[in-house]
């Protein structure tokens, strides 16, 4: 497995932790670098990642959806206005059209 983050251990060796951790004692390995099975299932890394940098990777994952999907009703809602209002300025642009017929 390689390593997709800054790992480092911890003053003890017995955790890995993140880059900005203040716990970080000693590199460990960088983005790129292969990460043994053994040390991989020791500090439970999945995909190179530590359990905390996936949390963070979905929960990003999930606002930036969240977002997206906030737009897109923000401008679905924008465009049904201003079909509304075009239509209503058709509207009363045939009917005054059609009063000055009349007369």
């Amino acid at each position: 497995m390689q390593a997709k983050e800054r790992l480092y251990l911890t003053a003890d060796k017995e955790r890995l932790v993140g880059a900005g951790d203040k716990r970080a004692s000693t590199l460990y390995a960088v983005p790129g670098d292969e990460i043994p099975q053994s040390a991989a299932g020791k500090f439970g890394l999945v995909d190179g990642l530590l359990k905390a940098s996936r949390t963070g990777a979905a929960e990003a994952d999930a606002k930036t959806k969240a977002d997206a999907g906030t737009k897109a009703t923000a401008d679905a809602t924008a465009k049904a206005k201003a079909e509304k209002e075009a239509r209503e300025k058709a509207d009363k642009e045939a009917k005054a059209g059609a009063d000055k017929g009349e007369k």
